[in-house]
């Protein structure tokens, strides 16, 4: 089974990288996943992951008020929800990319609006710590999907 991973960050932004890290982990750690850095523009990756043509595809981004750590969302288009700063809304990515992907998945990765602003090229413990958290549940999730 292939597996990607989609990261959507700004590392110059402190914790909006926190999804970048998770993707540094991975790279590093589960070798059967080929990660995607779509940074601010993921949509940039569109046809490298249409290329790669995964059976499984996690898109993985920073996001406010989560209840837990992180976890796998439903990402709706309803005005409620906004979960990205970047070019695109997630909901729009999302459905584009299940054009190309048999399963496709939201990881949310918990931040506070705090740590969002300016230039900080710095990852807060707290985003650290919920990018690990992210790490452990894709290793679990790896184990459903071989």
């Amino acid at each position: 089974m292939k597996k990607a991973l989609l990261v959507i960050g700004n590392d110059l932004r402190g914790d909006d990288g926190a999804a970048l890290y998770l993707g540094k982990l991975v790279e590093k750690n589960l070798p059967e996943w080929k990660v995607f850095f779509g940074n601010d523009t993921p949509e940039d990756k569109i046809y490298q992951i249409r290329d790669f043509n995964p059976d499984l595809l996690v898109v993985a981004d920073s996001v406010v008020g989560l209840e837990s750590k992180s976890e796998f969302l439903e990402v709706k288009s309803s005005p409620e929800y906004i979960f990205t700063t970047h070019n695109i809304p997630t909901h729009i990515l999302i459905n584009l990319l299940e054009n190309f992907a048999k399963k496709v998945f939201f990881l949310g990765i918990n931040v506070k609006k705090e740590n969002l602003s300016g230039i900080n090229m710095n990852l807060s413990d707290e985003a650290k710590e919920n990018s690990l958290n992210a790490f452990l549940q894709i290793k679990k999730f790896n184990s459903l999907f071989n």
